[in-house]
């Protein structure tokens, strides 16, 4: 028996998961990661030392920070400006009807605490005061000693705060995209905190740094300056942020939806996405071949991440104007953690940002420029990249693989790429920079090609003049 045809107008069903159909709540910002983006790597999206949220609570491997935790939760209600707030109160705040359905409908998808909403919202609420805790311990760990309240002190023999590996694990945990809390609930809660404060605030000793913010208008600028202060080291892939230490210069930020948004904010331009991103035009060629055309690789100091500009240059030499391409990329720092980073920003962008996946594009365009080692060795010579996987081979090798399942509906670095490729295919560009990097490098070989070149120019004449002479 042959194979039934299906008919023209026959109807055709597919049966779809209802695990991929789309939620259509805008305020359902926090996801687990894509299953065909975890299968490539696993490790990159997976919590190793504290579960924060509801996704990943109560698997056995990061029981252990539970008792931490919890811990920190009672020490935070202890504090001298939380500690006039009653259990009552408290429960109140986590169960105000408005406040309860946001912070639900924040979370996408089934996970086991969907079947208990009051472990749920204990869970939140414990998870919370954990990681205001630790901000705070980390804010006043590099204030000056004068700023520092009495009580904490103490503080600065924090474990977490010790341990630099412990901190350093922490901190690339909570930027998981499967750890995260909704950001609102940290400054409604210090809000809260700030409306329940009793008429005499003389028995409080507020702590000078905090007195400053003892506003509600304030105390938003306060939760994100101490949240700025403990990502500090990937504020700083953006601008330099510390003037002295405790005092961050906060850039321009959108709204917060979490941490892993708030570090994307970090690493994407101040201008924003690019108004016509449908240029989906790549550039064709490495580094080292656009280096080989005479583009000049140059480390920006001032520039968020993804902030990549170029500038035709023109510079006279001889009564000749050369011209050549400048390509400013700000520098990175490619470490341990670098993959794991940029993995759950892209699969961020993949689910809240698909339009406007910025750091997508930005890792789409390295791993163009840097196709073998040579290339990396070039951009690490050039100071744009700064190497500490050891080698140059590790280093490209994690960008030809970590685009790997992610989908790109628009590339920002259109226009930046099609100017590349036009430096690249103009024959006399190649021919210019050929020329100087043989013959005028440096002041040295370009002293000695132009001596060079005038003894060829009087030995010519000289021999013309010798012919001459002999038959005219």
């Amino acid at each position: 028996m042959g194979e039934r045809k299906a008919c023209p107008d026959e109807a055709i069903l597919i049966d779809i998961p209802e695990d991929l159909e789309p939620d259509l709540n805008s305020t359902c910002w926090i996801h687990r990661v894509p299953s065909k983006l975890r299968q490539v790597h696993e490790a990159a999206y997976t919590p190793q030392l504290i579960s924060i949220g509801p996704f990943h609570y109560d698997e056995p491997k990061l029981n252990a920070m539970e008792q931490h935790k919890t811990k920190y939760h009672d020490q935070f209600w202890k504090r001298d400006f939380s500690k006039h707030i009653r259990e009552n109160d408290i429960r109140d705040f986590i169960e105000e009807g408005a406040r309860r359905e946001r912070i639900w409908c924040s979370y996408a998808g089934s996970f086991e605490l969907r079947n208990n909403r009051d472990m749920f919202f204990r869970v939140i609420l414990r998870d919370v005061c954990f990681v205001f805790k630790l901000f705070l311990r980390n804010y006043e760990h590099v204030l000056d000693n004068n700023d520092k309240p009495e009580e904490m002190k103490k503080d600065i023999q924090d474990y977490i705060l010790r341990t630099p590996w412990l901190r350093k694990a922490i901190e690339l945990d909570l930027i998981m995209l499967e750890n995260q809390l909704p950001y609102f609930i940290f400054t409604e809660l210090f809000d809260f905190i700030l409306k329940k404060q009793p008429e005499n605030q003389g028995n409080m000793n507020i702590p000078p740094y905090l007195s400053k913010h003892w506003k509600e208008s304030e105390s938003h600028d306060f939760f994100i300056r101490i949240t700025c202060e403990f990502f500090i080291d990937y504020y700083r892939n953006g601008k330099a942020t510390i003037k002295k230490p405790g005092e961050v210069e906060l850039q321009q930020l959108n709204e917060i939806k979490h941490f892993t948004d708030l570090v994307r904010q970090f690493m994407c331009p101040d201008s924003g996405y690019p108004r016509d991103p449908h240029v989906k035009i790549k550039c064709l060629y490495t580094a080292k071949q656009l280096d080989r055309a005479g583009v000049n690789f140059m480390p920006s100091e001032d520039h968020s991440l993804a902030d990549i500009h170029r500038t035709k240059v023109t510079y006279n030499c001889f009564c000749i104007g050369w011209k050549y391409l400048k390509l400013k990329v700000p520098k990175l720092k490619v470490e341990d953690d670098t993959e794991c980073l940029m993995r759950n920003i892209m699969a961020l962008e993949q689910c809240l940002y698909p339009c406007e996946a910025h750091i997508c594009n930005y890792i789409s365009l390295l791993d163009q420029l840097l196709n073998t080692a040579e290339d990396v060795g070039l951009l690490v010579e050039k100071d744009v990249v700064q190497n500490f996987l050891g080698s140059n081979d590790a280093v490209a090798n994690l960008f030809n693989k970590i685009c790997d399942q992610i989908a790109e509906t628009s590339f920002c670095y259109g226009t930046l790429c099609e100017d590349l490729n036009d430096h690249y295919n103009n024959p006399w560009n190649v021919a210019k920079a050929t020329l100087k990097s043989v013959y005028f490098k440096d002041i040295w070989t370009g002293s000695s090609s132009i001596v060079a070149f005038f003894v060829l120019v009087f030995s010519i004449v000289s021999v013309i003049a010798t012919i001459k002479d002999l038959f005219f």
